[in-house]
C-alpha cells in the first residue's frame, strides 16, 4: 500500500465538517445562514502542535475551530475583558459565582459563561 502525503491527505479532509452548527452555517443545502452572511473558507497556518492547541481549547468549550474563531472575531466571547471587571460584583451576581470560585476557574470559561449570558440577554431583550 502506497503512503499517501500529509498535503494529499488534508485536501481530502478539507470541508468534512462534523460539528453541527458549522455545517449548518455553510448553508449547503439553502436554509437560512446561523449569521446575516454565509461562511467562507478562510486559512491560516500554525504549526501542528498550535492547531491542535486551538483546536483543544475551542473543544473545551463544545465548539468547532470555526466557531471559536467566529465567536472571538465577533467579539462574542470578549478576550478584551478587564480581570477588574470581571471581578466586579455585577459579573460575581451574573455568574452566580462566589470570588474565590471565580478565581479558581479558569479565564476561558469564565469568558465563555460571560458570553453565553451576554447572548442570552440579547435574545430575551429582543
Amino acid at each position: 500500500m502506497a503512503k499517501t502525503s500529509n498535503s494529499a491527505a488534508q485536501k481530502r479532509r478539507r470541508g468534512k465538517h462534523s460539528n453541527s452548527n458549522s455545517l449548518a452555517n455553510l448553508n449547503r443545502s439553502g436554509s437560512k445562514p446561523r449569521y446575516e452572511k454565509v461562511k467562507k473558507n478562510h486559512s491560516i497556518s500554525a504549526t501542528p502542535t498550535g492547531w491542535e492547541g486551538f483546536k483543544g481549547l475551542a473543544g473545551r468549550l463544545e465548539l468547532s475551530a470555526s466557531q471559536f474563531v467566529e465567536s472571538q472575531g465577533r467579539g462574542e466571547i470578549d478576550l478584551t475583558l478587564t480581570i477588574e471587571a470581571i471581578y466586579s460584583p455585577e459579573t460575581l451576581t451574573q455568574l452566580n459565582l462566589s470570588p474565590t470560585q471565580l478565581l479558581r476557574m479558569p479565564l476561558l470559561d469564565v469568558l465563555y459563561r460571560l458570553a453565553v449570558l451576554k447572548k442570552c440577554n440579547s435574545v430575551i431583550l429582543s
